[in-house]
């Protein structure tokens, strides 16, 4: 399967919507998404799961047959194994980690939570981090939930990126602003 990288992000997207759609019809978004967000952690973790997952020369039902043996042992609702059915039968299992993401942020929407990317050159403390969501809380009025991402590219100080919002307040990006005002 040789898919683009905004082929996938569309199709995990219209997946992960679909599921959340029908999954609100029933009045279980949450259930119904966690339980899938369960296995795509399970398959990405297990090897075995991986592997089958991965090798087109295995057929089409082949891993179907693999896939809901393995859901019904880990019991998994009828919803979510008929959707991993249809999944595996559009050769779409490989897609199951953005689908996942995808349903968590549908979730954290859900929830009035922001998720925010702080990108730093080292790891910030809990101190840190409650401190940046408290200021984030505040300018956005919703909880926010924060990935801390290690980039030493940005040399000190940090950006913050919420949605397609970005806050750049990196030593790099002063620096580059500095030779831009000198070269001007």
């Amino acid at each position: 399967m040789n898919l683009k990288k905004s082929e996938i992000i569309s199709l995990s997207e219209r997946y992960a919507l679909a599921l959340y759609s029908a999954a609100k019809d029933k009045g279980q978004e949450e259930k119904i998404c966690q339980e899938f967000i369960d296995f795509s952690i399970l398959a990405s973790e297990n090897d075995d799961i991986s592997n089958i997952i991965s090798n087109p020369s295995i057929k089409k039902n082949q891993v179907s047959e693999v896939i809901e043996a393995v859901l019904q042992k880990l019991n998994i609702s009828e919803f979510v194994v008929s959707f991993i059915s249809v999944l595996g039968q559009n050769r779409r299992l490989a897609l199951l980690t953005e689908i996942a993401e995808r349903l968590k942020k549908l979730l954290l929407e859900k929830s009035s939570t922001i998720v925010a990317q702080v990108y730093s050159t080292h790891k910030l403390s809990k101190e840190n981090l409650n401190d940046i969501a408290e200021q984030l809380k505040s300018a956005f009025g919703k909880n926010v939930s924060l990935e801390n991402i290690i980039d030493k590219s940005i040399l000190g100080g940090l950006k913050v990126k919420i949605g397609s919002l970005l806050f750049d307040d990196s030593l790099f990006t002063k620096l580059q602003k500095l030779k831009y005002n000198f070269s001007n």
